[in-house]
């Protein structure tokens, strides 16, 4: 039977859009794209409301930040942009959802369709995967998690309870390996007061003094995201001296990644970034379902092709994504992406760029009709499938690998909008489910805290630590400074990835 011709139930069809989030099944199948294209051509406006088919890969086990509760009822859109830093307004391909804001050297940028496909980046990964890494969560004391204790009340939410914790239990120097990142570092700097390990217990107290609680999806992933490829993977664990000269203190991959999300979040330099956000839950949209609020139809497929093909497929580099509508991408770091064509028309998958151009002027069937660039001569349809690393749970494996991150493959579909030349000038999305806005650091950006300017004014930051003695002096005098401040210091932090990674000549 031709499946353009199969007549499935609208149950049915429902089922294989919303692809459970454990399927193996191939986004680059043929059969299981035609069907999603169909679903879409019969069922416009229930597809746009869909959340894109996903599936999971890596060895990593992936945190849930958000409840049911929260997820059905989409709360999670007001609590996303309740700590979103980021400019608002429609994210159209106008002034603020521009590529060339996002990729790096745009002056080489490539926004031909044809060019993409001859230059074959119809595909593309970074150079260097971004490591997974846990969001830290307040209630669980932000860096002051004990992960690794036994006793720390890991299974209740309330912030107080651990905080309580946390501060009457007092660990022994057997116990040293259980201690937290932030503990750790307390102990590696020699401050008796543990700053580092307060100023993170105050995240979630300045929470819980105005509503008595804590919520569970907030945490430092506005950190951990750019530090994953900002920053080399912290890849053993290492044994260094404390500043007493007698504990010795094991930093796992996991701890050496929290300082390093830690110091993202909280020193983060200028980032690009384009599109948009939106702030309603429920935005109005047409009868297609396509959202018509300016504020909410966020990044335009155009410039996210575009700046996916050249960030990823000839930089190498990654981004990080976010959106609104999905709730599981906040603050994600690209890994890969890959695509193919269908014809906009027919909704037929395309094994060729030529068999899925559809002149403007014949394009009879577009849903979109009301939307399309008066320079458009062309749509052309695009099914991408894009990787993205997420949020894994911390352990005290003694290795890290890019196989023990967690990734997420999402399938998105939109089509492109292409002039004469057949440049990407706009185009629509086939799912209010995408990408809000787009952000990275510039490519030579490093996070630090000013404690280390006074560091590098005096020279003391160039000094050689190999972990067998206590810290340079002049290290640990100026850390508890940035610690109140509510980061580690860039120059340990940036020791401790060396160590890790085996360089002893730092």
């Amino acid at each position: 039977m031709n499946p353009l011709q199969m007549k499935l139930s609208r149950n049915a069809l429902l089922a294989l859009f919303a692809i459970s989030l454990s399927t193996t099944t191939s986004f680059a199948d043929d059969n299981a794209l035609r069907q999603r294209l169909q679903f879409f051509k019969q069922n416009t406006a229930q597809a746009m409301q869909q959340i894109p088919a996903k599936k999971f890969k890596g060895k990593g086990k992936q945190v849930s930040i958000f409840s049911k509760a929260q997820i059905s009822g989409r709360a999670f859109v007001a609590a996303k942009n309740k700590h979103r830093d980021v400019q608002t307004g429609r994210s159209a391909f106008k002034s603020n959802d521009a590529p060339e804001k996002l990729v790096d050297f745009p002056e080489e940028m490539i926004t031909s369709i044809d060019d993409m496909a001859k230059k074959k980046l119809m595909s593309g990964e970074v150079k260097t995967q971004p490591w997974s890494d846990y969001y830290w969560a307040l209630y669980n004391g932000q860096l002051a998690y004990r992960y690794a204790d036994a006793k720390f009340p890991a299974e209740s939410e309330d912030w107080k309870l651990k905080s309580d914790f946390l501060l009457s239990d007092s660990a022994s120097s057997a116990e040293v390996d259980s201690l937290s990142p932030a503990e750790k570092y307390d102990l590696l700097v020699g401050d008796s007061r543990k700053s580092l390990t307060n100023s993170a217990l105050n995240e979630g107290k300045n929470y819980y003094r105005t509503s008595k609680k804590v919520e569970t999806w907030m945490g430092i992933c506005h950190g951990w995201a750019p530090a994953a490829y900002m920053m080399d993977r912290a890849s053993k664990s290492v044994k260094v001296m404390a500043a007493d000269g007698k504990t010795q203190i094991t930093f796992y991959p996991a701890d050496i990644k929290a300082l390093a999300s830690l110091l993202w979040a909280t020193n983060s330099p200028d980032t690009k970034f384009i599109g948009g956000r939106c702030n309603t839950k429920d935005p109005k949209a047409d009868k297609n379902g396509r959202v018509k609020d300016q504020d909410c139809f966020d990044t335009n497929p155009g410039a996210w092709h575009i700046a996916i093909v050249n960030q990823v497929g000839v930089k190498k580099r990654s981004f990080v994504i976010d959106a609104t509508f999905d709730y599981e991408v906040w603050n994600q770091p690209v890994q890969s992406y890959n695509y193919t064509f269908f014809n906009p028309q027919t909704m037929e998958p395309a094994k060729t760029l030529k068999s899925a151009l559809v002149e403007l002027k014949d394009f009879s069937d577009d849903k979109f009709g009301s939307y399309r660039s008066k320079k458009a001569k062309y749509v052309v349809g695009v099914s991408m499938n894009m990787s993205y690393v997420v949020e894994t749970q911390p352990t005290q494996a003694a290795t890290d690998l890019p196989a023990n991150d967690a990734i997420t493959e999402v399938a998105y579909e939109y089509d492109l909008e292409l002039d004469e030349e057949m440049n990407v000038i706009g185009g629509e999305w086939y799912s209010n489910a995408h990408p809000d806005f787009l952000w990275t650091p510039h490519p030579d950006a490093r996070a630090v805290t000013a404690a280390d300017e006074v560091l590098n004014g005096n020279g003391a930051s160039k000094k050689k630590w190999n972990g067998k003695s206590a810290l340079p002096r002049d290290w640990a005098d100026v850390a508890p400074r940035a610690s109140e401040a509510g980061s580690p210091l860039a120059t340990i932090v940036e020791a401790l990835i060396k160590l890790s990674r085996g360089n002893l000549d730092i």
